[in-house]
């Protein structure tokens, strides 16, 4: 019995050796850039409901200033996923940037009964339609940026070339000082800081995003396909676990909460939040984080139109939204 017992051990510590070690999480880098409104900015706050983090996959979340910095990180190895706009991603694939792919959304802009992006003129100034704005200073978050995009496209609707206007970048949350200033005579005003006082008091609104564009996908999350393919098992894990929090937001009966995380991510009062975030006085987020094919192909043809591309860029060279399927086939309860 003593001779069989030892056997039994040492078969069992042969096995043991033998046996592949358990593989290491995969380290997931998420770039974000507006607070809340990016998820980055916000996902960790649910850990709880966040499944495979720790087992398949950790993340890291890092700020980045927009479309550009975050195409670099992703160049260089410091982002493993950006999000940034469909815009920027159409101009660096036009650039020879096509070693990466669209795999989930986050925002989109235009979608009936949610926030659109909004520009804003003064109360007492004599811009009444569009056509006035014809020799007037108009400031967006950046050139090329989403807002960049819908104000040219509104423009082009009304018949006005961008030389008829001066348009120039400017930080979100100073738009509203400048309006007042006479530094310029109207601007794009997106979420959160739309929601600031000192944006709507003396200020209308002479158009949104969806006149200029309709529907469109504001931000995407994009990856290197080379990431894509080593580490789809991880990134499965990670969507599932994302659009578990997704749903979780987008449930109006957790809304007390997701404004006290909004506060707490961004030092604002929870007062601040209140009666919008996450809710249709919101951009639109797909909680399943599935991209919207067609907006995506119609900005990208309507940037051609407007001179931003040369050639024309088919969405699915540039969309692969397996991973967003894959994630929506597990439960998530």
């Amino acid at each position: 019995m003593k001779l069989l017992s030892k056997i039994a051990l040492m078969v069992g510590l042969t096995t043991m050796l033998h046996m592949p070690a358990a593989a290491e999480p995969v380290t997931i880098k998420l770039s974000w850039v507006v607070p809340v409104t990016s998820w980055g900015s916000i996902v960790l706050e649910k850990k709880d409901l966040m499944r495979n983090l720790g087992k398949t996959y950790n993340l890291e979340v890092a700020r980045f200033r927009g479309t550009s910095e975050a195409l670099q990180g992703l160049a260089s190895g410091d982002l493993d996923i950006a999000d940034i706009s469909a815009g920027g991603l159409a101009t660096a694939y036009e650039n020879g940037v096509t070693d990466i792919s669209i795999i989930a959304d986050e925002l989109q802009d235009g979608v009936n009964g949610y926030y659109s992006t909004e520009f804003l003129v003064r109360d007492d100034s004599n811009i009444r339609s569009v056509a006035d704005l014809k020799g007037k200073i108009i400031a967006v978050s950046a050139i090329g940026s989403a807002n960049d995009l819908m104000l040219r496209a509104m423009l082009h609707k009304n018949k006005i070339s961008d030389k008829d206007v001066t348009i120039i970048e400017a930080a979100p949350a100073t738009m509203g000082e400048m309006l007042k200033s006479g530094k310029a005579h109207a601007f794009s005003a997106i979420r959160p800081f739309s929601a600031q006082a000192a944006f709507r008091e003396g200020n209308r609104v002479l158009f949104t995003g969806k006149d200029g564009m309709g529907e469109s996908d504001l931000i995407v999350w994009v990856a290197k396909k080379s990431f894509v393919e080593e580490n789809r098992a991880a990134l499965v894990d990670f969507m599932a676990d994302m659009q578990r929090v997704a749903y979780w937001f987008s449930d109006p009966a957790n809304h007390a909460e997701v404004e006290k995380i909004a506060a707490s991510a961004t030092k604002l009062p929870v007062e601040f939040w209140k009666g919008w975030v996450f809710t249709k006085q919101d951009y639109y987020r797909n909680p399943d984080m599935m991209p919207n094919a067609a907006a995506l192909q119609a900005s990208f043809d309507l940037m051609q139109q407007l001179g931003f591309t040369k050639g024309a860029i088919k969405v699915s060279d540039v969309l692969d939204p397996t991973i967003v399927e894959e994630a929506s086939k597990r439960p998530r309860n």
